[in-house]
Order: structure tokens, then C-alpha cells, then sequence
């Protein structure tokens, strides 16, 4: 489902004003002290501070998005109350404006047609738009910059504004969904920090699809590349399942070398995850690999 998210609420004019009062209250106790030593008594100030400045900078879903989406409430990995808000269903979606707009403009034609004007023929469109995108296609190739641009909106597209058209570009980015291979798999670390990411660049997004390019255009470039490395890292897979492809995965492995990947920093064994479900020749055998083989003797027993 796509997913919609809360925005930021304008402040008013007063709220502005305590807003910057705030701020340079923040800043004036923070400066006294440049090698970060902030005794008690101040951090317990700042803290307050934070506090107030969080509060003024409060978000809300837009009232088209509270009529059209939902939330799921479920039981947690530790068996606390999960809320996740804002999903829309794709029979819920409203009408494109670019599918609306291109039934006025064929409207439009056609009445121009009842005018006397003979239409273009179907197969002359075709032959006149075949060349015309093979000379974007060349002008694309040599403007890398407008090309990266377009590779970044058309998988922003996708991946946030689930079943939009407004890109020319055929390149739509797949994911597979890791939650029924692991259980408590959407409360792991890595999966929490991704959630929290796409929430915040969701909550960034233009409320149409239509607005993305100029907000993606608008981006400092390292913002940009943030954007493009969310999208992109939403496709990787890496799971050795039946029928998922070898080179894939030894793909896989070359990506994970690249990034330095230390999967102690995101997974531990435990009796649950891992220990009660493999023979103790295989722990052992695991143990003998990752410590010693003195380390694995120890454990025989």
C-alpha cells in the first residue's frame, strides 16, 4: 500500500516569535560551554528547552489523508501495542489529475476533430513519437545530470507515490518483503532505522505526484543522493531462498564488502533465532569458524 505521512503544522505568528526566543536561549547556554562539559544544572535547561521547541514544531495529517487512509494496530515482538498510520489501499486511491487532465486534452481533440480537422492517424503518432524519443533518449545520455535526476524521481515515484505515471522513464524498483521469512523481523534494528527514514522523507514529500520533480530538483545534491541510496537500498535482496538466483546472491556478497557490513552490529544468536534449531555439530562447527578450534573443543560436552 502507499503510505501517507503527517506534515508539519505552520506556526503563527506568536509561535514564530517563541520559537526564535527559544532558540537563542538554546544557543546562548550551549555556547558557555565549547568543550561540551555541560554542568547539570544547564543540561537540565536545555533539555527544557528542547522540550518547549518540540512542542511548538507539532505535525498532523492532512484532513484528505485522515478520510482516506488507515492504521494497523498490532501486538509488538515484546508484546506492546504497535500503531502504524497512514496506508491507503489501492482501491481507496483517489484519481490521478494526469489521467484526468489527459481525458480533457483527448476531449479537447476530438472536438477539434468534429471541427473539420482530420485526426492524425494512430500509426503516424507512433512513427513521429518513436523518433522523438529516440532523440531524448541521445540528449539524455549526454546530460549525466538530468539523467540522475530522472533516475531519482522515477524510483521516488514508485516507492512513494505507489502507481503514479508522471515519469517517461520504465524504471520501477521491486522489493521483497522480508517479514514472513523472520518473525519480529519489522522490530530489528535495522528494520526500525529504515522505517524511520522512509518516514522522514515522507513526511518531506509533496502531497501530488506531480510536485515531486521540482521538489527532487530543488534538493542539494547530497540530499539528493541520500534520497536515491533510501530508494535503492529498498530493493536489495539478498535471501537465499528456492529459485532466487546465485549470482544474485554472490552479488550480494560483493555489495556487502563494499559497505563493510558487520552483521554482529545487527544480529546476535540466541536460543530462539538460532541455536535451537540446528544440531550441536553445526554449533560447534560455527563456533570453530568464528573463535577457535580449542573454543569448539570446550563446548563438546
Amino acid at each position: 500500500m502507499r503510505r501517507v505521512f503527517p506534515k508539519p503544522v505552520p506556526l503563527s505568528k506568536a509561535e514564530r516569535k517563541r520559537l526564535r526566543k527559544l532558540e537563542a536561549r538554546y544557543k546562548a547556554v550551549f555556547d558557555k560551554y565549547p568543550d561540551g562539559e555541560v554542568p547539570d544544572d544547564d543540561a537540565a535547561k536545555l533539555q527544557r528547552i528542547e522540550a518547549a521547541v518540540e512542542a511548538l514544531n507539532r505535525q498532523a495529517y492532512a484532513e484528505r489523508d485522515i478520510a482516506l487512509a488507515g492504521a494497523f494496530v498490532t501486538l509488538g515482538h515484546d508484546g506492546a501495542v504497535r500503531i502504524e498510520r497512514g496506508f491507503v489501499r489501492a482501491e481507496d486511491e483517489p484519481k490521478s489529475k494526469g489521467k484526468a487532465k489527459a481525458k480533457d486534452e483527448t476531449a479537447k481533440a476530438k472536438a477539434k476533430d468534429a471541427d473539420g480537422l482530420a485526426p492524425l492517424s494512430e500509426k503516424l503518432v507512433a512513427e513521429l513519437t518513436a523518433y522523438r524519443t529516440s532523440a531524448l533518449r541521445n540528449e539524455l545520455a549526454k546530460h549525466p545530470v538530468t539523467a540522475f535526476l530522472a533516475l531519482v524521481h522515477a524510483l521516488a515515484l514508485d516507492t512513494f507515490f505507489k502507481g503514479s505515471t508522471c515519469t517517461c522513464l520504465e524504471i520501477a524498483p521491486k522489493m521483497a518483503w522480508l517479514s514472513g521469512h523472520a518473525p519480529g523481523m519489522d522490530e530489528s534494528e535495522a528494520e526500525k532505522e529504515t522505517a524511520e527514514r522512509h518516514a522522514a522523507w515522507g513526511k518531506r514529500m509533496p502531497q501530488e505526484p506531480e510536485a515531486l520533480w521540482p521538489f527532487i530538483h530543488g534538493l542539494p545534491e547530497s540530499e539528493r543522493m541520500a534520497l536515491l541510496a533510501h530508494c535503492v537500498s529498498l530493493t536489495a535482496n539478498a535471501l537465499q531462498v528456492r529459485g532466487h538466483k546465485p549470482d544474485a546472491l554472490a552479488h550480494a556478497g560483493v555489495l556487502a564488502r563494499e559497505v563493510a557490513l558487520d552483521m554482529t552490529a545487527y544480529w546476535q544468536p540466541s536460543a530462539a533465532g538460532y541455536f535451537n534449531r540446528v544440531s550441536k555439530d553445526r554449533i560447534a562447527e560455527a563456533v570453530r569458524e568464528g573463535v577457535s578450534e580449542q573454543a569448539a573443543r570446550n563446548i563438546a560436552a
